[in-house]
Formats: C-alpha cells, sequence, structure tokens
C-alpha cells in the first residue's frame, strides 16, 4: 500500500533497528558512547532501561551490530528474548544455539572442529527434546500468558553447558573475535514479563555465567530494571559495569527520524512529503510522553485505514484525532471491562493519579469496590500503580489517555 505515497515501505515501522537498518539509527551519540566504552574491556554487563517503546532493543542491536561490522566482536543474529518462567538451563542452551549459529554462519571451516561440532550436536538434541514435548526450542521467549506455569523438558546439565560456553568464547576468538562475543538478553521487564520473585531467581541464578571470560552482556528491560537489581540482587548489583536510562528521543530527533525514513523508503528522486502531518506526531507525542513504539504503531494503523480513499493523501490532525481516539477506544472495549471500572479509568485520566481513598471519596463508593476495579484494570493492564509511602498512586495506561485524554 506504500506506494500510494512513492515509499517501498512502512516509515512509521515499530520493529527496532537490525543489521539491516544501522544507518537508520538516530541520536543516542552519549549512550552510544558509554557502551562502546564498556564493551572495550574482557567482560561486561551494562543495563540498559527505560519505558516500553523508547528504544532500548534499538539502541542494543546498534551497539552490538556496529562493533561486529568494525570487527573483533562477535553477536548472534537475533537477541535472545527471554521468557517467564526461565532457568539459569533454558538460558545457556538459547544463548549456546545463538552463538553456533552466528560462528558457523561467518566461518565454515568450523565444520571440521570436532569441539564445535559436538556442541551444535547438544543444540540439536535439545531442540528435538523440546520439539517432542510441543515447544520450540530457541527464540521463544515472553509467549505465554499472564498466569502460564510451563513445565520444561529436562536440558543438559548446567555444568556441561558453561564448559560449552568457555569452549564457544575460545573457538570464537580463533576466529578473529577477540574481543568477545556480546549476548542481548531482552524483555528482563518486571511485571509485564516476571513477577518480581521469578526475576531475582533468574537473574541470581545467571550471576555467575555472567562473569565468563569473553562474553559481554547487555540487559535489556523496563524503567525501573538497574534500581531493581540494585534493591533485590546484591551478587549481580556488585557486577554490573554501566547502566544507560533511555529517555525518548526529542521531538526533533523523532522528525529527523521520520525524514531520514521517508528519504530511505522513497522511490522517487524528488522529495517525498510525509503522509502523516507532524502535528498528528507532536499530539501523539504529548499524550504518549514519548512512546515512539505506541505512535508508530497509531500512524501505521490510520495509513491502513486510508490506504484505498484516493482523495486522502496526507493525514493531518483534525482527521486523525477522531480516529485515533477511535482507535484506542476499541482496544479499551475489547478487554470488556465493567462499567464502574471504565468511570474510574476516565477519573484517573482527568486527574492523573489518584489513590484508592480518593476515587472512592469522589465516587462516594466504599474502598472495596474501587479496589476490585483497580485489580481489574491492572490485570488488563489499563492502568498502573507506583507506591508512595505507604500510598499507591494508580495512573491510566497509553491507551486511556488517547481515548479520554
Amino acid at each position: 500500500m506504500w506506494e500510494k505515497w512513492e515509499l517501498k515501505n512502512n516509515p512509521y515501522s515499530q520493529n527496532p533497528i537490525d543489521e539491516r537498518s544501522l544507518n537508520l539509527f538516530v541520536g543516542r551519540k552519549k549512550e552510544i558512547a558509554l557502551c562502546y566504552n564498556c564493551l572495550s574491556t574482557s567482560n561486561s554487563r551494562i543495563v540498559i532501561e527505560g519505558g516500553r517503546g523508547v528504544g532500548t532493543t534499538s539502541l542494543a542491536n546498534y551497539v552490538r551490530y556496529t562493533l561486529s561490522k568494525k570487527g573483533g566482536y562477535l553477536t548472534p543474529d537475533i537477541e535472545i528474548s527471554v521468557g517467564r518462567n526461565w532457568n539459569l538451563e533454558l538460558l545457556l542452551s538459547n544463548v549456546i544455539a545463538a552463538v553456533v549459529y552466528a560462528l558457523e554462519r561467518r566461518n565454515r571451516k568450523l565444520t571440521s572442529n570436532r569441539k564445535f561440532q559436538n556442541i551444535k550436536k547438544t543444540t540439536q538434541v535439545i531442540e528435538e527434546r523440546f520439539k517432542a514435548a510441543g515447544f520450540q526450542a530457541f527464540g521463544f521467549g515472553g509467549q505465554f500468558g499472564e498466569s502460564a506455569v510451563v513445565s520444561y523438558p529436562r536440558l543438559i546439565p548446567v555444568v556441561t553447558l558453561t564448559q560449552y560456553m568457555n569452549e564457544l568464547s575460545n573457538i570464537s576468538k580463533c576466529s578473529d573475535n577477540s574481543k568477545g562475543i556480546i549476548i542481548h538478553l531482552d524483555n528482563l521487564d518486571i511485571k509485564t514479563v516476571f513477577e518480581p520473585d521469578s526475576l531475582r531467581n533468574f537473574l541470581n541464578e545467571a550471576r555467575d555465567s555472567f562473569q565468563i571470560e569473553g562474553y559481554h552482556w547487555m540487559l535489556i528491560g523496563d524503567t525501573g530494571l538497574r534500581g531493581f537489581i540494585g534493591s533485590h540482587i546484591d551478587r549481580l548489583d556488585d557486577i554490573i559495569t554501566a547502566e544507560v536510562k533511555l529517555k525518548p528521543l526529542t521531538l526533533k530527533k523523532v522528525q529527523q527520524l521520520i525524514d531520514k525514513r521517508i528519504r530511505y523508503y522513497s522511490l522517487v528522486r524528488k522529495k517525498v512529503s510525509p503522509p502523516i502531518d507532524f502535528e498528528v506526531i507532536k499530539y501523539l507525542y504529548s499524550l504518549t510522553d514519548g512512546r515512539l513504539r505506541y505512535i508508530f504503531g497509531i500512524c501505521t494503523r490510520l495509513l491502513s485505514l486510508i490506504s484505498s480513499e484516493a482523495l486522502i493523501h496526507t493525514v493531518d490532525l483534525d482527521f486523525a484525532k477522531p480516529i485515533i481516539m477511535r482507535l484506542a477506544e476499541e482496544r479499551i472495549a475489547q478487554r470488556n471491562i465493567s462499567p464502574l471500572s471504565l468511570r474510574i479509568l476516565r477519573m484517573l485520566v482527568e486527574s492523573g493519579g489518584s489513590t484508592t481513598t480518593e476515587l472512592a471519596k469522589k465516587l462516594d463508593k466504599g474502598q472495596t469496590s474501587v479496589s476490585r476495579c483497580l485489580r481489574e484494570l491492572l490485570t488488563k493492564r489499563l492502568v498502573k500503580f507506583k507506591k508512595v509511602g505507604k500510598e499507591h498512586i494508580y495512573s491510566p495506561s497509553l491507551d486511556a489517555k488517547v481515548a479520554y485524554g
């Protein structure tokens, strides 16, 4: 559908930067320099955190792929998307499989390396065990529901997997990757992927593996990951090399990013105008606090709605605003919440945030009823809360802000 705007692809794509799109990356010079500096050591652990959709995954991908292209580093072709209920055995199995594939793709001579082929055979055994149990072995992080309890098949002893990690590090160094292997762990998100106790146990288990010589670890999660490690995982806190806290790109940088994508995807030599007026981007930016993934998701849906409309070529704010609100309302309606919960959600949008006591007083309802509604809204991810002293301050989701703001 992009031919309508003389483009060969979506300039509002939500996909993170990958190995093929490095030239579309914008900004983050200080953060990149910090990562480069840390990765110049033989073994590092970098925590990258930020609000969902602000570009943590893109930053990690940009750093590791650019270093890999410069030479001296090996990094797998994909990030390791960690799933809830993972343990150390699963983590090491996935990392080993990713490194094996990356090494083999870059060094065909490894077909005659006995140690390497033995490790490769082990990853195939693991994959077969998962298939027999009805799972996909590698790269399945985060596919299960809120309350999913998954019984994974028995794999390989951790001691053996750790030995394989060491052997792969040595093999990699002999394949001109003397500066190490960069592993990108994604989805270390508290609440949305991991419950706090589960994340604490997982990272405590993995702590010693994070110190295996020749590996660099980029740990990616929502805002609060570094503080969580500092407060709850002393053993890991002591060995973190650096933390990078990402804020949303400025509006100026967002405009640069869109302009760069428009030029890159243009089908013609002349200057192509963006299909969505920047006033729409500014409106969404203010409502979502710069959450680019959400903004671009709305833009993509807007354009898909008008792609067959010959008379509509550019989307301005007057045209877009009611549609954006309707799309957000539809997303909320799909969660099928009670009338009282919907009323509370609207009140939270108006106030920006309230306690259970404040809401009960405004609604002239009992705290038990209000608490029940807030639990429903929390479960359906329409509100979030932060603890201030003894109070829980509840605030609305992005969908609610967009729909009722």
